[in-house]
């Protein structure tokens, strides 16, 4: 799946919480349109890994991590479509969006690029939410430099998204940092972070 979902994504400083939007747009505008979540790329950096682990299976790792944070971000956005009274059917499930990819995946090159145009029609939706997030598991000797001997975080994780439409217009982005102790997993903080998004999103 991951050769299908190479974004044209435009490299995002991360740093505090920050969102935009284009001028005018809300998903109220586009009622009777469906947008779908992709497979986020996810980059760990992990000090406790063990020696000797494959890169192959490392990058798996966090292919498989990538969509179960999809599938994470997809519920929050259920919760919050049914909070600001939007059908359901506003977004695509998940589950639909990796099926299509996956049938779809043979007929890319690895490492090719697809186009925002491209994905959209390949799974019959007007727009895409595309996401990285970085994971830094052990944080403690830089946080504790931020926070000035205060809070010292263990975990750090940096998140951004972007929605675009067909013709690769960014239509809105969002980018956050979570930290979170030595005693949260990084899953646990990741979602912490992804639970804002929909917060966020321009309905």
């Amino acid at each position: 799946m991951r050769s299908v979902i190479f974004l044209l994504m435009s490299s995002l400083l991360l740093g505090c919480a920050s969102w935009s939007k284009a001028p005018g747009f809300s998903w109220s505008n586009n009622a009777d349109r469906k947008f779908a979540i992709l497979p986020f790329r996810v980059h760990t950096i992990d000090k406790e890994v063990e020696p000797g682990l494959k890169l192959e299976d490392f990058r798996a790792v966090e292919e498989q991590e990538g969509i179960r944070l999809q599938r994470d971000l997809y519920r929050y956005f259920l919760r919050e479509l049914a909070e600001q009274g939007f059908e359901i059917s506003a977004i695509q499930d998940y589950n639909v969006t990796n099926r299509i990819l996956l049938a779809k995946e043979k007929e890319v090159k690895a490492g090719e690029e697809v186009s925002v145009e491209e994905l959209t029609e390949i799974l019959g939706v007007n727009a895409v939410i595309s996401g990285q997030m970085n994971q830094l598991t052990v944080y403690a000797e830089s946080a504790s430099g931020l926070f000035n001997g205060g809070l010292q975080a263990d975990r750090r994780i940096e998140g951004s998204f972007v929605l675009q439409n067909a013709d690769d217009r960014a239509l809105w982005r969002y980018k956050d940092v979570e930290y979170g102790s030595r005693e949260a997993s990084i899953y646990e903080v990741s979602k912490n972070l992804l639970r804002k998004v929909p917060k966020k999103f321009p309905f």
